[in-house]
């Protein structure tokens, strides 16, 4: 709840349990909530301890801050108008466990979650942002050298693209199957893309634990 600009928690029948003395508050998330005061997140217990210190910043959202699944994307590091303008954004992200331990380092130009993944980018010389595929334990699955990467969970497929040519990958057991398709678009339905093409003429590239560096 919040009450002059402050916010807190209180229980189900409306009795405060944790003074209303944050700037911010995220909702509970695995018995933490992410809460801030002048500028500045940590995350809190239900008992209203700070239990991981107030010494990261907002990053691209706020809401993207609470844990999942144990997990919590953090970022260092502020922007301003004239940084967008000048595309000089220098903020980095992280990962971190409930216990406030570093599970990705916080050294990259951005991450989001997605399924059980995270997507993981850095910019090269050119300021363009390269993805790769991190796990839930911070293990890298795909280095970060691709242009795009898309999810197709629905089917169990994720679809990189590198120098506008795009490759398939099977989620469970990332074998790669190379090909030099250059007009996906993100509203294209990707299973019906995947139908397109007979399977069984592609040879697959490498085994079921290989980790690919390059498409082609």
């Amino acid at each position: 709840m919040s009450k002059n600009g402050k916010y807190g928690f209180i229980d189900k029948t409306g009795m405060e349990v944790i003074p209303l003395e944050y700037d911010r508050a995220n909702p509970f998330a695995d018995g933490l909530a992410a809460v801030s005061i002048d500028d500045k997140w940590g995350y809190i217990n239900t008992s209203g301890e700070i239990v991981i210190p107030l010494e990261y910043d907002r990053g691209i959202s706020a809401d993207r801050l609470s844990f999942v699944n144990g997990l919590a994307v953090v970022c260092i590091g502020k922007i301003d108008r004239e940084d967008i303008y000048n595309n000089t954004d220098d903020r980095k992200y992280g990962i971190i466990d409930i216990e406030g331990n570093i599970v990705l380092p916080i050294e990259y130009d951005m991450i989001y979650s997605a399924d059980r993944f995270y997507r993981v980018a850095i910019r090269d010389k050119y300021k363009r942002q390269k993805w790769g595929l991190a796990d839930m334990s911070g293990e890298f699955i795909l280095p970060c050298i691709y242009d795009s990467i898309r999810f197709d969970t629905d089917n169990g497929l994720l679809y990189v693209e590198q120098n506008g040519k795009w490759g398939i990958l099977e989620i469970e057991n990332y074998k790669m199957n190379p090909f030099d398709e250059q007009s996906i678009r993100p509203s294209y339905d990707m299973y019906d893309m995947y139908n397109l093409y007979d399977w069984d003429s592609v040879d697959w590239a490498g085994n079921e634990t290989l980790i690919i560096p390059y498409l082609w």
